[in-house]
């Protein structure tokens, strides 16, 4: 994991491991005078980053990189359908093979063909279906530029995910 310098684009340190153990070897070169000033961090969604930065970095506010919580949606997708394709039918799976990728895809980044497999095969399948539009409506968080109504469409999409019987999500 490649970390930052304050202020800068600068690559400072990459280590091996996901654990807060991995973690002391930077934070014993980096030092606590300069951890002390460290104000913001961005991170994958791991505890142990999370942890250590509280530990070091008094009063740090973290943020998590899009790219990791993308990935968290994309996994409970995943998760939701793996277990639909095997309760199909056989007409059901006919539409459902293959399309793996087609329902990872952002809707407007599907075209043409692949847009009209999307639509019949989101048509037949109800979890999938709830599955793939709240992955889809999550995207819409990044447009705002407000941080109360980010948080307002947050709390409102988590109130979907109470209706949705989604486990994974």
């Amino acid at each position: 994991m490649p970390w930052l310098a304050p202020g800068g684009a600068e690559c400072l340190w990459v280590g091996e491991g996901r654990k807060e153990k991995n973690l002391r070897t930077f934070w014993k070169w980096f030092g606590k005078q300069r951890a002390q000033q460290i104000t913001h961090a961005v991170m994958d969604m791991g505890q142990a980053f999370r942890r250590s930065f509280e530990a070091h970095c008094p009063g740090v506010v973290i943020r998590y990189a899009k790219f990791h919580v993308i990935r968290h949606l994309l996994e409970a997708l995943t998760t939701v359908r793996k277990p639909e394709f095997k309760r199909a039918g056989k007409t059901m799976k006919g539409l459902l093979c293959g399309k793996k990728f087609l329902l990872l895809s952002r809707l407007a980044h599907v075209r043409g063909k692949a847009r009209e497999a999307l639509t019949p095969l989101l048509g037949a399948n109800r979890r999938l279906f709830k599955a793939h539009l709240l992955k889809e409506s999550f995207g819409h968080l990044w447009a705002y530029r407000s941080t109360t109504w980010a948080r307002e469409f947050f709390a409102q999409w988590v109130e979907q995910l109470k209706w949705s019987r989604l486990a994974p999500y």
